[in-house]
């Protein structure tokens, strides 16, 4: 089955945030026809103004929009999707908060359908995160005949599989996997990228990286250092990069135990560091309820993310470069290093979905994900790392549909085809 083939199924998004408005979009540009329902499970306004943005940008009048809260109410999401079954699988696609994953998964298996997320589980109102409990569903999803692919985004997702490509070529014993965001805009003079609670938490838990085969902590910021021209656009900017610990680590490790080195790195301005480590000395990152002052409580993490401007907001403003690069070594201390890069300019993700790079690289590639794991017969729990067709000439014909812009190169800049 292909996605163009899934017509007759209805794929269900949950979230109305940028990374499901980048989905959504893409999705109705290239599958004009395909039924989709978008289940907000918070908030009416975001639900009301992406319904109004699709209606006015894409004038497509075909797709559902239900307000569900899916925390205490479950079972009318269930409900909805039991509705509308029919003898081609459905999607649940989660393109909403990491708290769901449990709960959506369940659900899935309740009804039938296929899974696919972006984003590592996590317990609400808690800092960390695992693939162990989602990734222990796989006999139940296996036993149904059903398939699911976790962490299916950008990063993690793209820059997983880009790790499988290169140790494919030749077998890998080093990675560094590197998030640069080279936009900027003049209004805010601190803004996240996503959903601003996911993204202070992410960033303030501790920094890990695997070293010798032994896993390395060290206190979130501790760790610095520059680089020039990340994604080989001929930049000589001198980008500050931050040691952080993301989710392809766990699964990298978990696939290709014989990579004993495996590091993250995302790029920061001095001044985001500055205003962070405020916030974090003013006791803003905590996530334990304290007294607000007037008989009441709040929770500081979730008090500073309202006051922060929405991605929305931000994203029509930001100009310039973001991507990823994935840089490997082999075992053969004489080898060459492997380096691919993805390219993207805030603007040109923003005309395609009205969303600023950090969410299109999240929302276009599940995309491109959800339609390699339709094109297999098997059934289970994936990562990038082990969704079994996903080969290289696969990636590339759907990178071509999806847009998505992936070179390599050998370390002396000679161009390679994994």
């Amino acid at each position: 089955m292909t996605l163009t083939e899934l017509t007759n199924g209805t794929i269900y998004i949950i979230g109305t945030g940028e990374v499901a408005k980048a989905a959504l979009y893409k999705l109705v540009k290239l599958y004009p026809n395909q039924s989709i329902t978008v289940v907000a499970s918070n908030r009416s306004g975001g639900l009301n103004l992406l319904a109004e943005n699709i209606s006015n940008d894409l004038g497509a009048a075909h797709i559902g929009f239900k307000q569900i809260d899916i925390y205490s109410d479950a079972e009318t999401l269930t409900s909805l999707i039991a509705s509308t079954a029919g003898s081609i699988p459905q999607v649940l696609f989660n393109l909403g908060s990491p708290y769901l994953d449990m709960i959506l998964m369940q659900i899935a298996l309740d009804t039938g359908c296929h899974y696919v997320d972006t984003a590592c589980f996590e317990e609400l109102n808690t800092k960390g995160f695992s693939y162990k409990e989602q990734l222990a569903l796989a006999p139940k999803f296996e036993s149904q005949g059903l398939k699911a692919i976790l962490g299916a985004g950008g990063s993690p997702g793209i820059t997983n599989l880009l790790t499988r490509f290169h140790d494919e070529h030749r077998p890998c014993e080093s990675v560094k996997i590197f998030d640069y965001n080279g936009g900027s805009q003049n209004k805010y003079p601190w803004a996240t990228n996503f959903a601003a609670e996911d993204n202070l938490k992410e960033l303030d838990n501790p920094a890990k990286f695997l070293r010798g085969g032994e896993w390395i902590e060290v206190p979130a910021f501790s760790e610095r250092f520059h680089m020039n021209d990340p994604l080989k656009i001929n930049d000589t900017t001198n980008v500050g990069f931050n040691t952080i610990y993301h989710e392809e680590q766990e699964t990298i490790n978990m696939v290709f135990p014989h990579i004993k080195d495996i590091y993250n790195y995302m790029s920061f301005g001095d001044d985001y560091i500055k205003y962070f480590k405020l916030f974090r000395d003013l006791g803003l990152m905590g996530i334990d309820p304290v007294s607000d002052g007037q008989g009441g409580e709040i929770i500081p993490i979730r008090f500073l993310a309202s006051l922060m401007p929405h991605p929305r907001d931000v994203a029509p403003l930001v100009k310039g470069p973001a991507g990823m690069r994935v840089e490997t070594t082999g075992a053969d201390k004489n080898s060459d290093t492997l380096i691919s890069v993805w390219r993207m300019l805030h603007e040109n993700c923003y005309e395609d979905t009205k969303t600023g790079a950090v969410a299109w690289s999240t929302g276009v590639p599940a995309c491109l994900f959800m339609d390699a794991m339709l094109q297999f017969d098997g059934a289970g729990v994936f990562v990038p790392e082990n969704l079994p067709n996903l080969n290289f000439e696969l990636f590339t014909k759907l990178s071509d549909v999806y847009g998505l812009e992936v070179e390599s190169f050998l370390d002396n800049d000679t161009k390679v085809s994994l």
